[in-house]
């Protein structure tokens, strides 16, 4: 399976300013933040005027909660659901395990102390063995020890765990560990910096992925076939490298603005996309980073009502 058309590759704060509401035990899955420093005052500021230009009033406050690390933000929200989230993920940025006491369910509680301190000793409260697996992941992402993600049993989690881990440490001799392709393909393209790991990959749109990717040269992107994946290919290679001339290869206008707003650090690029969700998306994006917030990767978290 090839990768699939993130044309943007943020999945981390699209999932986060979604909203996605589900109720009864079903997995809802947001993004974690990781390595906050603190910010100066004046960027927090900026951090929040970016937040306040975002269309929907539910992501705006899911924003300004975040990157002011104020989870009385949250408590305004009109549904429970989503004041839950909210209240996990100031907790997590902030570290400040107290907020967690406005959580009545057992497991969601034990979930979110373990991810604003840190400790997989935590997880091990929970009686969900899904939601424990998840905990062991996130947890083990934040701490960059594999040997948290030896605890989850199951395979699937554990792998994905062994990537985050991986990335963490720029470390791609943890892939070894991962026995699914696709999995093990992305684990190498997002923790190497060695071409090398890039021509040992058999398939030719894989390798040729890598290299783009790996080497910050989007030449590679355009010997790949897939329209979708070559976009996907365009939009990292701008994004991480900070240059937006190679954003001006996406011929949709609104992906393209995307781009340039995310690889210049420039908000005004924001205001010219007229879909709101990725409106939304791009100014979160921009605030998070003047706040000095990193997200990672999706957590999964349970609900009950």
């Amino acid at each position: 399976m090839k990768p699939t058309n993130i044309i943007l590759g943020l999945i981390i704060a699209a999932i986060l300013i979604s909203g996605l509401i589900i109720l009864s035990n079903q997995k809802i899955e947001e993004p974690t933040t990781l390595n906050k420093s603190e910010a100066g005052t004046d960027n927090i500021r900026t951090a929040i005027s970016l937040c306040e230009r975002i269309p929907e009033k539910y992501k705006r406050d899911y924003c300004i909660a975040i990157v002011s690390n104020n989870s009385s933000v949250c408590d305004t929200m009109d549904n429970y659901v989503s004041r839950l989230l909210c209240n996990l993920f100031v907790a997590f940025v902030s570290g400040d395990s107290s907020i967690c006491d406005k959580m009545h369910d057992t497991d969601n509680k034990n979930y979110c102390i373990a991810l604003a301190k840190r400790d997989y000793s935590v997880c091990d409260r929970i009686a969900n063995k899904v939601v424990k697996n998840w905990c062991y992941e996130r947890v083990a992402e934040v701490t960059k020890d594999t040997r948290v993600c030896s605890m989850i049993r199951d395979n699937t989690i554990e792998e994905y765990c062994l990537r985050l881990v991986a990335k963490a440490n720029k470390k791609p001799s943890i892939c070894v560990g991962i026995l699914t392709y696709d999995q093990r393909n992305y684990c190498i393209i997002e923790s190497s910096k060695d071409l090398g790991y890039c021509y040992k990959m058999p398939e030719q749109d894989w390798k040729n992925y890598c290299i783009a990717r790996v080497s910050g040269d989007p030449s590679a992107c355009t010997k790949l076939v897939n329209q979708s994946w070559k976009d996907n290919c365009y939009w990292y290679v701008a994004t991480e490298n900070k240059d937006p001339l190679i954003c001006e290869k996406l011929e949709d206008n609104d992906w393209r603005n995307y781009c340039i707003a995310i690889a210049s650090d420039d908000p005004s690029f924001c205001g010219q996309i007229l879909n709101n969700h990725q409106k939304g998306f791009c100014y979160f994006h921009i605030a998070k980073d003047i706040a000095n917030i990193t997200f990672e990767a999706e957590i999964p978290f349970i609900v009950q009502l």
